[in-house]
Order: C-alpha cells, then structure tokens, then sequence
C-alpha cells in the first residue's frame, strides 16, 4: 500500500499505509517464437520479514498560491501464511513531515508508528480484509483534542481508507495474478477511488508490461500504467482512438460524458518493478494530478510518491 498525506479540513493526514504488491513472475517463451511473457502466480514465502521507505510529496495549487507537504517514511513488513489464506503485517517505524521543506511537528504522526495494519489475502492473490485504521482513531481519541479527534474521524474513515487500500492491491496483485501477459501487451480494467462523501470515482486504466529485466542476478519485470477517469483523455495519452478506448471499456460513446461527470478530474502514471526472486514489488513510481472545479473554487494538487523495499 502506499503512504500518502492530504489535507482535508486543514488538518494533516496520514491517510493510507504501506503495502507492496506481491507477485511472481516466472519468464518463459511462448511456443518458440521470441515474443516475451510473463507467467503471474502469487506465491509469497512464508514467514518473510523485509522493509519499505516512502518519499511523498504533495503540491496543492489554489489560484496563486502553492504548499507543499512531504512525508519520509520507513516501515517493517511481515507476510506469514494461514492456511491457505496469507497474513501481510505492515507496521510504520517513523515519519518525517515537511511544509516547503521545512521539518515540521505535527501530532497526527504520531498515531501511526507502532501500529499493525494486517491485509488478509486468500490463495489467489486477492485481499480480502484489512484492519489497522480502527486503532489509529481510538489513539486519535486519547491523544488529540475532541473537536480534532472528531474531525478526523469524519475524515479518515475506516471503510473507505479500507476500500481503497483493497482496491490498489487487488489492481495490481489480483488482477494479474494467473496470467500469461506478453512485452508490450496492453490491459484494460477499470478501478475506484473511495471519495470522502461515500461515492466513488472511477478511474479507467491501461497496465502495460514495457520490459524485463535481471537487476542485481533477479530477474524483472517494468510494469508502465495509465489511468484518467476521462475516457478520452486516456486515449490521448495511450495514443489511440476513443473509439478504441470505449469498446474495451464498453462505453457507449453517445452517452461517454456521463462518465466523467462531476466536479473532479484525475489522472495517474504509475511505474512498477516487480521481482522474481523474492516476489515482491521492488519498487514502484506514482504521480497523480487531480483537478477540482466547483464554481469560484478551481484547486489543483500534485502527488508524488517514491517507494522502494529492501530484503
């Protein structure tokens, strides 16, 4: 998963964890010719314990004015298997926050170090379960004010930040896990962002498999992904028709506006280096841009994240 900070009501977040994708990639041929695949099959090792560091950084623009927030953070990761589901612990062991890159002290940090965040996931590779945001507001509880405690319980509910957390694993790990996927193949699927009000933004993705590649004796595979919840605008950036576009997502294209309709535009390129060897996500590369238009109010912010794990 991932560590992001947003700000919501003027109070800094930290609003999701730090779960890497996991999945093996054996390289085979396919029938003698020399198109190359990749076979995905999740199969962590049992009883793994390795380590994650996190850089985000997070720009918000509002008519002249920008401020940027950054978060540095390191992490501990356990994946024990439980019969014949997998039991993936994530514990955060320190952050840093900077405003305009200057360090900063903010009380919200200090709820999330030490606490398990536990990600069920069953023999195919999909998550089912997961707990952790709970205790962070119960430490909200006793350590903040109650007006502030109470704000962040209205923002930082545990169903959504839950939902989103299983929706970026399963977009990577289930969505692949038992396919045969070839160098330069494109696929198409369609994932949800859980917005604060309950509803859900659609985002449409491409995930390609650019290359592979043995790094330090192991070999890899480079995952490039395009999502944008503007059908259109996808299309533009993979350099296809819509029409193209609309038939792989079945959209009627008389009626394509009604998809994007909506205050909020978003658009992500992702960049993911999956190993082999230990069969997890070594690194992976994020930058999102999302708009807001709501009469007088036009905000725009830019996220950034860099995360990479260690064996």
């Amino acid at each position: 998963m991932k560590c992001t900070v947003c700000r919501a009501g003027g109070i800094l977040l930290l609003c999701s964890v730090l779960l890497g994708g996991m999945l093996l990639l054996a390289a085979c041929s396919g029938g003698g010719s020399s198109e190359v695949t990749v076979t995905l099959t999740f199969q962590p090792p049992d009883s793994l314990t390795y380590h994650g560091s996190v850089v985000s950084e997070r720009i918000l623009i509002r008519d002249a004015d920008s401020t940027t927030d950054s978060t540095i953070m390191f992490s501990s990761h356990v994946i024990v298997q439980d019969g014949n589901q997998w039991l993936l612990t994530s514990t955060t062991d320190s952050i840093r926050v900077l405003r305009d890159g200057v360090e900063k002290s903010d009380p919200l940090t200090a709820l999330y170090p030490g606490i398990d965040f536990v990600l069920t996931i069953d023999s195919a590779g999909e998550g089912i379960d997961l707990t952790g945001f709970e205790e962070v507001l119960r430490r909200a509880d006793s350590a903040l004010e109650p007006g502030v405690a109470q704000q962040l319980r209205r923002t930082l509910r545990p169903d959504l930040m839950e939902r989103r957390e299983l929706n970026e694993w399963n977009g990577r790990v289930a969505r692949f896990a038992n396919q045969e996927v070839a160098v330069g193949e494109i696929q198409y699927d369609t994932s949800s962002l859980a917005m604060p009000n309950g509803e859900s933004l659609t985002y449409y993705r491409a995930a390609k498999l650019t290359s592979t590649e043995t790094i330090d004796g192991t070999l890899c595979a480079h995952f490039s992904v395009v999502a944008d919840n503007d059908p259109n605008t996808l299309a533009e950036r993979l350099e296809v028709t819509p029409e193209e576009v609309y038939t792989k997502f079945g959209i009627d294209a008389t009626a394509h506006d009604e998809a994007v309709a909506g205050p909020i535009s978003s658009s992500l390129q992702s960049d993911w280096v999956l190993e082999t060897g230990t069969m997890l996500l070594r690194s992976e590369s994020i930058e999102k841009t999302t708009r807001l238009s709501m009469g007088q109010i036009q905000m725009k912010t830019i996220e950034r994240r860099e995360k990479s794990f260690r064996f």
